[in-house]
């Protein structure tokens, strides 16, 4: 289970103080899907990466099976997100000259699996979002809803 409880996120500039997220809470169980929607700069992604441990809450907690994501070093913290989470970001985050097995393997590869082993079950994912004849493609070969494709294929693999 994912927990926000009372989560804020601040940005600060010369000229303003910008609360991103302001005192958000949001409990997700195991297997439940959810939706965030909102206008532009509402705060949807600062909230994922909240979420992701990829930014620290300015105030709240952040919670997930239990544990509090605020009290993470940072090498726990990309721990977390190695093992437990899958991004799809806004840009394209690919290695343009790798194939697009490995590149949806990365994850895998970090965490300390085998090479075939991880190519296999990236391979299963790119044919699961069907991109099964394209695995073996350079990422700059690739449309850009191909490449799409696989940073999804990325963020399921495990």
């Amino acid at each position: 289970m994912l927990e926000l409880n009372e989560v804020v996120k601040r940005y600060s500039s010369a000229s303003e103080d910008v609360r991103a997220v302001d005192r958000v809470s949001l409990r997700v169980e195991g297997g439940e899907m959810v939706s965030l929607q909102g206008p532009s700069g509402s705060g949807k992604t600062t909230l994922l990466l909240l979420a992701a441990c990829a930014l620290r809450a300015d105030g709240g907690s952040v919670r997930y099976q239990g544990r509090d994501l605020g009290s993470l070093s940072e090498q726990q913290a990309a721990q977390y997100r190695l093992g437990e989470v899958g991004l799809i970001g806004q840009g394209t985050h690919l290695m343009a000259r790798v194939p697009a097995v490995e590149n949806a393997a990365t994850k895998l590869l970090l965490g300390g699996v085998a090479l075939p082993e991880a190519r296999r079950r990236a391979g299963e994912w790119l044919e699961r979002v069907g991109l099964a004849e394209g695995a073996g493609d350079r990422i700059e070969a690739l449309s850009l809803g191909n490449r799409q494709r696989v940073q999804l294929a990325a963020a399921l693999v495990h």
